[in-house]
């Protein structure tokens, strides 16, 4: 039992009093309770790690329930619980979760990112990467838009820089011809080790300067 109520931002008033309501309900009923409230990342991953760790450790008849009470989001089917210290305070601090599953059909990755807002309903971005093209890796974002990337390898990560856009209009590719791209995309993957990596996203147009700067930190699930 979680009860989550102490955001900074947006506190919740009742969480915490419902998660103890529901744990007294279950404990009247025979069932051995955890509960926890107002929980930060780190304490909330490790309480369901040791909650994780008692149930396996019960047995197979073992019956396991989870109740948590907070703010929540969801990505792509997966639901994500939100810790108290997730604090949102401008539009360059906010949270962001990122989805990577295999794209059958083609045998590349799809790819979906959550980023939070501090006003409004969250961003979701999907895109998929292909090995495909004169390059040998694209990624497309819908509408038959799409770019070929160069690959670079770099010490701790990876480098994409986009080497053309197309567009795909009834079967047929067009390239874009250079005056009409947003520019030059460059997006790099750092390894920190321990499950965690550092992303960046640059687009600089060759007139217009730079137009979309991101910096992010991640974590494993």
């Amino acid at each position: 039992m979680v009860g989550n109520g102490a955001y900074a931002k947006s506190p919740l008033a009742t969480a915490a009093n419902d998660a103890g309501l529901i744990a007294q309900t279950l404990q009247a009923a025979g069932f051995d309770v955890i509960g926890a409230r107002d929980l930060d990342g780190d304490t909330l991953r490790k309480s369901f790690r040791d909650f994780i760790n008692k149930a396996e450790a019960s047995g197979p008849d073992t019956v396991a329930m989870v109740y948590l009470a907070g703010y929540g989001l969801q990505l792509a089917g997966d639901n994500y619980f939100v810790p108290v210290d997730s604090a949102i305070s401008r539009d360059t601090d906010v949270p962001a979760v990122v989805s990577v599953s295999e794209d059958h059909r083609s045998g590349g990755q799809v790819w979906s990112r959550l980023y939070g807002r501090r006003n409004g309903f969250p961003q979701v971005i999907h895109s998929a990467k292909r090995f495909a093209g004169v390059t040998g890796i694209e990624e497309y974002v819908g509408h038959g838009v799409g770019m070929a990337l160069k690959v670079e390898a770099l010490a701790d990560g990876l480098r994409f820089i986009s080497d053309h856009y197309f567009l795909t209009i009834a079967g047929r590719r067009l390239r874009l011809p250079r005056w009409i791209e947003p520019g030059q995309t460059v997006v790099e993957h750092h390894d920190l080790g321990h499950g965690c990596f550092r992303f960046s996203l640059k687009l600089h147009h060759p007139w217009l300067g730079r137009l979309v700067e991101q910096h992010a930190l991640f974590r494993d699930a």
